[in-house]
């Protein structure tokens, strides 16, 4: 009993003073209340919102990343190279996936959504496919004819001759 009438004084005391501290209902308080609230929106909102701009950068930095450094005149594709650029690539992951499109419409959505299938697509051949390392005709630089489809079918290296494209013979700036 004297435990029970402890616990409620405690109650009631606690009670009192909540109804010290409380906040009059005014008018004034209302707005106030309600300003904060719309400050605090438009302070989230902007640190989240992401222009597309953003990804027209990280687009353009990634397929300057994307297409390898030559070494002796062809696409570097050995494991050092691959290894040293990895963490740059790690950055152009994390950058992506700071990028909130919550707000976007559908067709700039698509866009975002294929920059993220390309960084895919990359992790995965070198990670798995790895076709410079066990397809000798990965390095086959000149295609004497057009492909069929936009790109040529199969995995082809950075650096590839489209014979086809020349008319012969040479002009003397074609030549050097």
């Amino acid at each position: 009993m004297l435990n029970n009438a402890y616990a409620n004084s405690g109650a009631t005391m606690a009670a009192t003073q909540n109804e010290d501290h409380r906040m009059k209902n005014t008018p004034a308080s209302s707005i106030a209340l309600f300003l904060l609230g719309c400050a605090m929106l438009a302070v989230t909102g902007a640190a989240r919102a992401s222009d597309y701009s953003e990804l027209a950068t990280l687009f353009a930095d990634w397929r300057a990343f994307e297409r390898p450094p030559l070494l002796n005149g062809a696409p570097d594709y050995t494991a050092e190279r691959f290894a040293a650029r990895y963490e740059t690539f790690e950055e152009l992951r994390a950058r992506h996936a700071a990028i909130d499109i919550s707000d976007w419409p559908i067709e700039q959505r698509v866009d975002w959504h294929i920059v993220r299938a390309e960084m895919n697509g990359y992790e995965f051949n070198h990670k798995v496919l790895k076709p410079w390392v066990r397809d000798p005709a990965f390095y086959q630089s000149i295609w004497p004819n057009r492909s069929d489809v936009p790109n040529h079918e199969g995995p082809t290296h950075h650096a590839v001759i489209e014979l086809w494209t020349y008319n012969f013979p040479l002009s003397v700036w074609e030549e050097a």
